[in-house]
């Protein structure tokens, strides 16, 4: 079964009651974690008085998330400023159960570094994470071996574009590697059965949206698809995947699927070239397992 963490957006100190709303709506449809995006809170005067407010009424344990430009992110000010919120919530003990920061800035900054040492001493479980928007990275291995092998890190995060099935492949195999909790999960539409199966491969937790605009990375499902349609909290070792090489929906597939009592998720990957050769790859994945 997979955690479901919730990435809520508050781009301006103003919508933090409109967050915490949002935060309400997310439990009550089935999330188990919320991510508190506070991107552009970091250069804000008031942010720290926001950020500490949802960490504290937080209706689900949190992920601290103040993501730069150059990962996905909007945050573009100087690392003093994000060491500044960080120290903020530690000193007045707001403290989330994550925090997560790329980890090429933070390996880069001392004072990033004794930030997360304070908030982890605190409770905070520390995320450092990786992220490339265009494809696969052409060093993944060494990326997840930097990560994993971090003092002062709890969990390694590596998200990818996925550029075909070969990536479902590989994002299982380094799941099912992993030297310590791991989230790897591969963007865009192949990347779908990453994102809905990854608890099953040994992920720590997957994301969904709250709804179709607010997604923080692409071929991000809604949380209603990921409860609703593709069932996620109840996929075990035993779930088959049914792949349907197009894009588009699959509510009709699955509610089929349900209907006839059957342990299988239908999930579209987009269209291949080569089906045989995709379902050869997705062989690899079930009976690796």
């Amino acid at each position: 079964m997979s955690i479901v963490a919730v990435p809520i957006t508050i781009a301006e100190t103003s919508e933090c009651d409109r967050g915490l709303e949002d935060g309400v709506r997310a439990r009550g449809a089935g999330a188990d974690l919320i991510e508190w995006r506070v991107d552009r809170l970091a250069d804000d005067d008031r942010g720290p008085d926001t950020v500490e407010t949802l960490i504290r009424e937080s209706p689900l344990p949190s992920i601290l998330t103040c993501r730069s430009a150059d990962e996905g992110g909007a945050f573009s000010g100087t690392e003093a400023e994000r060491v500044g919120l960080l120290d903020q919530m530690a000193a007045r003990g707001a403290i989330p159960a994550y925090v997560d920061l790329e980890y090429a800035r933070w390996i880069a900054n001392s004072d990033l570094q004794d930030a997360t040492a304070e908030l982890r001493h605190l409770g905070a479980k520390i995320i450092l994470s990786a992220h490339d928007f265009k494809g696969r990275p052409e060093k993944l291995d060494d990326i997840f071996a930097s990560i994993d092998n971090t003092p002062g890190c709890d969990v390694t995060k590596v998200a990818w574009r996925a550029v075909g099935i070969e990536d479902l492949a590989i994002c299982a195999r380094k799941l099912r590697e992993r030297k310590r909790e791991t989230i790897a999960l591969c963007m865009g539409g192949p990347g779908l059965a990453s994102r809905v199966f990854a608890g099953c491969w040994g992920g720590l937790l997957t994301f969904a949206a709250l709804s179709e605009t607010t997604g923080s990375a692409p071929g991000q499902p809604t949380l209603e698809e990921m409860i609703e349609v593709y069932r996620v909290g109840k996929i075990n070792a035993d779930t088959r995947l049914q792949p349907v090489f197009r894009n588009g929906d699959t509510r009709a597939e699955n509610a089929a699927l349900q209907a006839a009592g059957e342990n299988v998720v239908a999930l579209a990957l987009g269209p291949v070239e080569d089906e045989k050769a995709a379902l050869e790859e997705l062989r690899v994945i079930v009976e690796d397992r």
